[in-house]
């Protein structure tokens, strides 16, 4: 009698993550792990050189109209943190002087860019604009790791839109994988960072953790439409990053700004354009269509702007199954006379008289099985070849609002959702109980910023990502609808057949697993000149839910060793292996 077991496992885990608490950075360098903004300092001269201090400084965001201030200190050094990406100015006053403005200023994620003033003598109703993006080098970072801009995200080519593609640039990332629609949660995109496992990777997206917990597998971000940029930190990170040996992937969303701005697009492929496989009956079928638009703008101009995108993935292509070779009309009705070695009689063990087997010792299973899924050859070489439907479909929203409740205090909350679904069949049969897969992902992110001086402020952010991953078939069919004696199958499935040299018809383990991750973190900084002490920490919920029916459905499998000739090992129902089992 054949063994049955299925499983079910759900664990929740509770995982208190204090992520470097307590770190404390100072002289010059900057804490700027787990954080989306960037960050401008410099040092203020005058004309012979000598340093400024209590210079006032205003760093403005031209997009949006955000500033924040500082001052520098005796040594003419200035520190101004936690800015959002984006264009900005820079302004420095002081009574005696004429201001000093920075135009230009291009702010990255995670940058510390470098911007020293000079004042010169005069009225401070006077003023000395520079126009040109005078970003000096990063002396504040230790960090290794390159951006993938704006324009990269939108200039470089990208087949299936998936902007995990573009950390192929970087150096020190290889073996990108980077799928078009995730459908299962352990297969998303994938990278090597600087020689490490592609589950080793820490992604953030928009300072929120954005994988699957059961392998740590990366889910895909939007589209590049609804990126501002991201960056790749690939070695030399501080401790806030510590919890992975890869590297660390930082991604943030566009943001709306005091102008109104969209996009409308479509991408297509088709099947008209492409050219027939070699060992195709007829060119594949692919059909895809990725669609979508992004709107944003101001709500109050200058206080409160929003953003949305969609994007809509339409996929039908087919799978080609080429590796059957079904039995002819004569074999399916017990005749195996042409054949140069006669199928053997178990009872007698003598071949069948003439090479054939009469129909009373065929098993009435096999026969109702081979009369409704066993196709006729259709190709010369005695083969069966079809082009199976595989259709997949994906959608994403995403949505994001930034408020300035005062020059002090700024808030922004984004959602987004990634549904990802496709169909395909296992084995080289069609219509043996296909398997659809789905992936649905949900995120959460919001942060707050206060600032309390121009020396001291506080960053609280909240992230929840939800995961879920199904896998099921198709149909209700199992084996003892067709009076099988195989009991066990719980879910409803057809088992695993394989007939040597003949065909293979086969289904997947069924399963289904559901991800959440829950964080909340805060971190004060203060700062005096070019000094800086940060002091916070992370909390975070992990649970993981999963269960399903591995090898449930069965497998069965004829090879020839009853009769010399597997198929008609199928056709009298004399199987050598037959099972179902748990698989862990």
């Amino acid at each position: 009698m054949p063994n049955k077991c299925t499983y079910f496992s759900a664990l929740t885990v509770n995982v208190p993550r204090l992520v470097a608490a307590f770190l404390l950075c100072g002289f010059f360098w900057i804490a700027n792990g787990q954080t989306t903004t960037a960050t401008l300092f410099g040092v203020v001269r005058d004309g012979s050189g000598a340093v400024v201090p209590e210079a006032k400084i205003t760093a403005r965001n031209t997009a949006t109209s955000f500033e924040r201030t500082g001052n520098s200190d005796e040594t003419g050094a200035y520190l101004i943190t936690n800015l959002p990406v984006g264009p900005y100015s820079l302004l420095i006053e002081k009574d005696g002087f004429r201001r000093f403005v920075q135009d230009g200023i291009t702010l990255e994620v995670a940058e510390n860019a470098r911007v020293d003033g000079i004042l010169t003598v005069g009225l401070v109703s006077d003023s000395i604009t520079v126009s040109a993006d005078a970003t000096g080098v990063d002396t504040r970072e230790s960090t290794v790791g390159d951006v993938v801009d704006r324009l990269r995200v939108q200039e470089l080519p990208l087949n299936g839109r998936n902007v995990m593609q573009l950390a192929r640039v970087i150096p020190g990332v290889t073996q990108v994988s980077a799928p078009t629609l995730v459908t299962r949660g352990r297969n998303g995109p994938a990278a090597s960072v600087a020689g490490g496992r592609d589950t080793q990777n820490e992604i953030r997206f928009d300072d929120s953790s954005h994988v699957q917990l059961y392998n740590n597998s990366a889910l895909n971000l939007p589209s590049p439409d609804a990126l501002q940029e991201f960056k790749v930190l690939t070695s030399g990170f501080s401790a806030e990053y510590g919890r992975y040996g890869g590297g660390v992937f930082i991604a943030i969303t566009r943001a709306g700004t005091n102008q109104f701005h969209g996009s409308l697009w479509e991408y297509i492929r088709n099947t008209a354009f492409d050219a027939r496989n070699f060992f195709s009956v007829a060119k594949p079928d692919l059909k895809q269509n990725q669609f979508g638009f992004t709107f944003g703008g101001p709500v109050i101009h200058k206080r409160t702007f929003f953003f949305g995108s969609y994007q809509g993935s339409r996929e039908r292509q087919s799978q080609l199954l080429n590796t059957a070779t079904p039995p002819t009309a004569a074999e399916r009705a017990g005749d195996f006379s042409a054949l140069g070695k006669l199928p053997v009689d178990p009872t007698t063990k003598a071949p069948y008289p003439g090479g054939r087997i009469p129909s009373s010792s065929f098993d009435p299973v096999a026969v109702k099985l081979l009369d409704k899924y066993i196709p006729l050859p259709n190709a010369a070489n005695g083969a069966f070849v079809t082009l199976f439907p595989m259709p997949s479909t994906g959608n994403q929203f995403l949505w994001r609002v930034d408020h300035s409740f005062s020059s002090r205090n700024s808030l922004n909350i984004r959602y987004f959702r990634d549904d990802g679904n496709l169909t395909s069949q296992s084995g080289n049969i069609p219509n043996w109980s296909p398997t659809p897969e789905g992936l649905k992902v949900t995120s959460w992110a919001l942060h707050d910023t206060h600032t309390f001086t121009p020396s001291l402020l506080n960053e609280f952010r909240i992230g929840i990502n939800r995961n879920h991953s199904e896998v099921t078939s198709q149909g209700a069919d199992r084996l003892t609808d067709y009076g099988a004696i195989f009991p066990g199958v719980v879910s409803p499935q057809l088992p695993s057949i394989t007939v040597t040299g003949f065909f293979a018809p086969a289904t997947n383990d069924r399963f289904g697993e559901v991800s959440n991750i829950y964080q909340m973190g805060d971190t004060v900084r203060w700062f005096h000149g070019r000094h800086s002490i940060s002091l916070g920490g992370e909390f975070t919920r992990d649970e993981y839910f999963g269960h399903g029916a591995s090898v449930n459905q069965g497998v069965i499998g004829f090879g020839g060793g009853i009769t010399t000739n597997a198929f008609a090992d199928f056709l009298i129902g004399k199987a050598h292996q037959s099972f179902t089992k748990q698989h862990v």
